[in-house]
């Protein structure tokens, strides 16, 4: 069987790899590097079943997010915390089967 790479772009401008209809490396919109689909995580909606940002460009992005936002957390917390608490013992013990 013939492999048959082709380098395309979707309607957003995302450059991607395809290999006879499957694609299998894209184009990370944080740091702009090509990637193979399994340093992104899932996401049903998006190219590829995957994220536009790779793993890494997300943890990033996310650690800015909250230091730009340090008192908007302290209050969250302040008022939900018993909440998130209970929320976090319940996915521990689903996950780990208690």
């Amino acid at each position: 069987m013939v492999e048959k790479q082709v380098l395309k772009k979707n309607r957003r401008g995302t450059e991607y790899i395809e290999v006879n209809g499957e694609i299998i490396v894209k184009r990370c919109s944080g740091c702009e590097e090509m990637l193979e689909l399994e340093h992104f995580p899932n996401l049903k909606a998006g190219l590829g079943g995957t994220r536009s940002k790779c793993r890494p460009c997300l943890v990033e992005y996310g650690k800015k997010y909250n230091e730009k936002r340090p008192e908007y957390t302290k209050r969250y917390y302040e008022k939900n915390g018993e909440r998130v608490r209970e929320r976090a013992r319940e996915y521990y013990a689903r996950k780990n089967g208690r």
